[in-house]
């Protein structure tokens, strides 16, 4: 279930996503916002952008965190499976 910090983190994120991306990825470009619904377990990431780095497609997931999470490995590894499974296919069919 999505908290206060993760509505507030996506309306931001997804206001400037482009924002984000060089934050994070300097060397990417961003192409577009992605459904942020992982489906095979109903999860749902607090951003997930698709972009090209170095003319390669990829995915930028972020996530915002207001406390400490033992299991935040273990969740970040599930998401970035999941989306992977969801749209590596894509990107690399429509570049």
């Amino acid at each position: 279930m999505a908290g206060a910090w993760d509505s507030m983190a996506k309306r931001l994120i997804g206001a400037n996503p482009e924002h984000f991306i060089k934050w994070l990825a300097s060397e990417a470009t961003f192409v577009a916002v992605l459904d942020l619904e992982l489906k095979s377990k109903h999860l749902y990431a607090d951003a997930l952008l698709q972009i090209t780095q170095d003319d390669k497609p990829g995915l930028l997931h972020i996530e915002v965190q207001a406390y400490r999470d033992p299991q935040m490995q273990v969740r970040l590894l599930e998401y970035n499976v999941l989306a992977s499974r969801q749209y590596i296919v894509f990107l690399s069919t429509r570049m």
